[in-house]
């Protein structure tokens, strides 16, 4: 990692002094940076030893995003998939995470753009079913300006991305201590269609795309027990349940009060399986 960053930040931040620079524009953020820790550091590292973890860290994470998305190889070290795939997903575990403070004024420092939206498209590409049977160099964009968003960290930006805008007539009003009260337990995926409530996929990866939908405008009129219910169509592999674990772990700690879309969506998928009859109708 140390010999990825040092490489990095000479080639990408000036040509002399290329730590020196990103050295500088991490200092005045140490004690933001602090905060965002529970760990007290004052007694583990002085000043110079935490900014110089910031910008080794911070630099192999850019230099990460920068050889996925193709603006920076590195030609001569053995950057293979599988080496890569397992590199990704540890940069987005919830203990792994810098502060976006600290990435912000190394990305301000660089000569050389990192484009952090282009990797998030890549990473939010892993949740839709066939993504490596398809042609990966241009993925799918999202139209939610990820430069508006004021992440915490890399997977709370991640988040924020796959969660996606909320929908206009949603109120975010959640009242405390709502995680507390028990789920109610839904009936089984195979009960819902034998009842005449069919399964369907939304045609998204949002885990927010879930809805109730009447089969047709007359059976709404009538109130008639038949319709849809409508889930978006996640790939669960290795890789992205891995990170919707983590993102989950982020919503536990998390204040903002719509802030728990992964989680609700994994409550209720995991209400409707019951036996492997319900694996199988769910997909």
């Amino acid at each position: 990692k140390e010999a990825v960053a040092h490489e990095f930040c000479n080639s990408a931040a000036a040509p002399d002094g290329g730590a020196g620079r990103l050295l500088d524009a991490v200092r005045p953020l140490l004690v933001e940076a602090k905060q965002s820790y529970a760990d007290k550091f004052d007694s583990l590292f002085n000043d110079s030893e935490f900014a110089n973890m910031m910008v080794v860290d911070g630099c192999f994470l850019l230099a990460v995003m920068a050889i996925l998305t193709g603006t920076y190889p590195l030609e001569h070290w053995s950057w293979t998939h599988g080496r890569m795939v397992r590199i990704i997903k540890d940069v987005l575990l919830f203990e792994n995470q810098i502060p976006w403070v600290v990435l912000r004024a190394l990305i301000m420092a660089l000569r050389r753009p990192v484009p952090v939206d282009h990797f998030v498209d890549r990473i939010l590409a892993y949740f839709e079913f066939g993504v490596h049977d398809r042609d990966e160099e241009q993925p799918r964009r999202t139209p939610w300006e990820w430069c508006n968003l004021n992440p915490a960290h890399l997977l709370d930006l991640v988040h924020q991305r796959h969660l996606g805008p909320p929908a206009q007539d949603v109120h975010h009003h959640i009242r405390d201590r709502d995680y507390a009260r028990p789920f109610p337990h839904f009936t089984s995926a195979v009960e819902l269609a034998e009842a005449g409530i069919h399964l369907h996929g939304s045609g998204t990866y949002r885990v927010r795309d879930m809805r109730v939908e009447p089969s047709s405008p007359a059976a709404a009129m009538l109130w008639l027990r038949i319709g849809w219910l409508v889930l978006p169509r996640l790939s669960l592999s290795w890789l992205p349940r891995c990170w919707l674990i983590n993102m989950v772990a982020l919503e536990c700690v998390s204040d903002r009060s719509d802030n728990s879309g992964v989680s609700s969506y994994l409550a209720v998928l995991g209400s409707l399986i019951r036996a492997e009859r319900d694996v199988e109708e769910l997909r």
